[in-house]
């Protein structure tokens, strides 16, 4: 039995395709579309990498996360840094220092600038004029290179 079986594969080894059959099998083979399938090499070893790294990433700033909020300080909870008496004591350590000139001063300099920025725009280059040039050479005293009205703001300021 099985040398009849073994004689019947032999003879069935033989056959052979019509010619005609043949070669229009080969070009449908050829002709025909391939697969999307991304072939195995370097592109697919790469995609393999990058999601192993995201995943790595991923894992490493959710377990980061875990641990600030494990150790997170008592202050950020709610805890002892925000007792009254220590703000208490922050506000006496505080130097606050403002005088009623230099409130008054950031006050009224938006609507200064907004007045020059106006002027300039309506009227050009009028700060150029050479009558207004001479106007204000004479009011300057360049005798004297200290001005008084500077040295008392300034006094102002720093003392």
């Amino acid at each position: 039995m099985e040398s009849e079986i073994i004689k019947n594969l032999k003879s069935l080894g033989e056959i052979k395709p019509d010619n005609d059959y043949a070669k229009k099998s080969r070009s449908l083979i050829l002709l025909s579309p391939r697969s999307a399938a991304i072939p195995a090499g370097i592109f697919t070893s790469f995609v393999y990498r990058l999601r192993l790294g995201g995943l790595i990433v991923g894992a490493a700033a959710v377990l980061l996360v875990l641990a600030a909020a494990v150790k997170a300080p008592a202050w950020i909870a709610g805890g002892s840094g925000l007792d009254n008496e220590s703000i208490a004591a922050e506000m006496d350590d505080l130097n606050i220092d403002v005088r009623l000139s230099e409130v008054k001063y950031y006050q009224e300099s938006p609507k200064t600038v907004g007045m020059a920025l106006k002027e300039v725009s309506l009227n050009g280059s009028a700060h150029l004029n050479g009558d207004v040039i001479r106007k204000e050479t004479n009011q300057l005293d360049f005798q004297n290179p200290t001005n008084k009205e500077i040295d008392r703001l300034l006094d102002e300021v720093i003392l």
